[in-house]
């Protein structure tokens, strides 16, 4: 991709993790689908572009360090996470007037199961050390191909949750999908699509994705009806993430480009507030419809930015510090 920030991508960027924030949060719709629509390619595209930005001739030691600073990232989300729920248990039963049950919240299951939305960390990982362990020595090609396959060849496996598993499979395609467009250097081509033609294929997929349940490989296979769903699913997310890509190169995403930066901040700190959000709008009685959820969920982005920002001013008014001492 060159060496040069492309900015639009960092728009396509803030406007996915506004979708994810608002597809996190409860509200009424309407019948419009509004969360079959969203899910049908935020998280997709989201991991499309992971495989797109992936090093394929990264170092051993550049790996490691990455992969320690995102599980430090990871288990310090998760942790904290199970520390919140705890506490707002905790306050639940001084209010109801209940006995306070601690093990509940430290069986097994929720050790190995990653927390609220952590799982995209956690796949990222496998992810990456798949392909760097693979190196070159496989055709782009048949990693896309084969990844379709094992993804829906891992639904009959009964592991849900924990680890991530049917997640870790079944996004896996859009991953491998990134690193062909990465391979190929195939983003300049797809901008000789038309875009009201990229356009009419969104709309196409989103009504198609409105006939279906929201795309959630959480859970292994129950039924006949749910390996053609997560093939259906599948094929259409493949579908629609090169279409969503030549949409974002339009001018419009620049604007929200110097937002990009702050994507990793609005993902772990929404779940907090989703978390916090939830026990609070229900103990008040409060529910949301699709016009409000949009505001709250700009609210939620907004309020994350600027502590993002806060904390980046701190942080370079602290090294300016410890430069004039030195």
């Amino acid at each position: 991709m060159g060496k040069t920030r492309d900015v639009r991508f960092d728009g396509l960027k803030i406007l996915l993790i506004f979708l994810v924030v608002l597809g996190h949060l409860t509200f009424k719709d309407f019948g419009l689908g509004v969360k079959r629509m969203i899910y049908s390619f935020h998280m997709p595209v989201f991991v499309f572009m992971s495989g797109i930005f992936m090093p394929l001739s990264s170092s051993r030691e550049k790996l490691i360090k990455w992969l320690k600073k995102t599980f430090f990232i990871f288990l310090f989300a998760h942790i904290s996470q199970r520390l919140l729920r705890i506490m707002i248990g905790l306050v639940s039963c001084v209010l109801n007037g209940n006995a306070f049950d601690f093990s509940s919240y430290l069986s097994w299951n929720l050790l190995i199961s990653p927390g609220f939305a952590l799982w995209y960390l956690v796949c990222l990982m496998y992810w990456r050390i798949a392909i760097w362990i693979m190196g070159n020595k496989l055709n782009d090609i048949f990693l896309l191909v084969a990844s379709f396959v094992v993804a829906i060849l891992a639904g009959f496996v009964p592991l849900d949750y924990d680890f991530s598993f049917q997640r870790a499979f079944a996004f896996f395609p859009f991953f491998a999908l990134g690193i062909v467009f990465h391979s190929r250097q195939l983003i300049p081509k797809i901008e000789r699509i038309p875009v009201l033609y990229a356009f009419i294929g969104v709309i196409i997929g989103l009504v198609f994705a409105r006939t279906m349940t929201p795309y959630l490989p959480v859970h292994h296979y129950m039924s006949r009806e749910d390996i053609i769903l997560r093939i259906t699913q599948t094929l259409l997310g493949l579908f629609l993430c090169p279409l969503v890509i030549r949409i974002s190169r339009c001018k419009f995403t620049e604007l929200f480009a110097k937002y990009g930066s702050k994507t990793l901040w609005i993902y772990i700190g929404h779940t907090y507030l989703i978390i916090l959000g939830d026990c609070f709008y229900h103990y008040l009685g409060v529910s949301f419809n699709v016009f409000s959820a949009n505001i709250v969920a700009a609210i939620y982005c907004v309020f994350l930015i600027f502590i993002a920002n806060k904390y980046q001013e701190l942080r370079d008014n602290r090294m300016s510090i410890a430069d004039s001492l030195k």
